[in-house]
């Protein structure tokens, strides 16, 4: 059985099976507990004052703390860290989620996702012609207009106007 006996913030005397008692100090540099015995310095593999215990493998009495009463938690005090009696929680106004609304180049841009996946299952199932292939260019051709860099607001028109084209081009490939 290890005794601790506590003697102060960072201090404390301990004594291995009622033997000498040997000091016993918490080092701030490695935030350890080092107990000076008559063979050498042992440290803890913790900063927990107990932990003293395990440097030789018995079980472990504090003298000096008041006992720890049960069902209560450790940092709990009366009336530390409570709200005042006036204070409410308020809830929130408003929905909990609201979704950004969808702009039409948006709505076009999954519109062209999905015809794109439709047109997959299409080819698969019939096989390419020459008219597909040749429509098919067609639209990459409008595609890659329509998702290309804009720096003016001409080139931003003629953009929107490619995606329109392409949606149409590729909605009349996948049906």
């Amino acid at each position: 059985m290890v005794t601790i006996t506590k003697q102060g913030a960072g201090r404390a005397s301990v004594s291995v099976q009622g033997g000498p008692a040997m000091p016993a100090r918490m080092d701030s540099t490695i935030k350890r507990w080092v107990v000076t015995t008559p063979q050498g310095d042992r440290t803890t593999t913790s900063p927990k004052l107990h932990s003293i215990g395990a440097l030789w493998g018995m079980q472990v009495t504090v003298v000096g703390a008041p006992p720890r009463q049960p069902g209560r938690p450790r940092g709990a005090r009366s009336g530390f860290g409570r709200r005042p009696r006036g204070f409410a929680a308020q809830a929130k106004s408003g929905p909990a989620f609201t979704a950004p609304k969808p702009d039409r180049r948006s709505m076009l841009l999954l519109a062209l996702a999905n015809l794109e996946d439709a047109f997959v299952v299409k080819v698969s199932e019939s096989g390419v012609t020459p008219e597909v292939r040749k429509s098919y260019e067609r639209y990459t051709k409008l595609k890659a207009m329509a998702l290309g860099a804009t720096s003016n607001a001409a080139m931003q028109t003629e953009a929107y106007a490619a995606l329109r084209q392409s949606v149409i081009e590729l909605l009349k490939l996948s049906f």
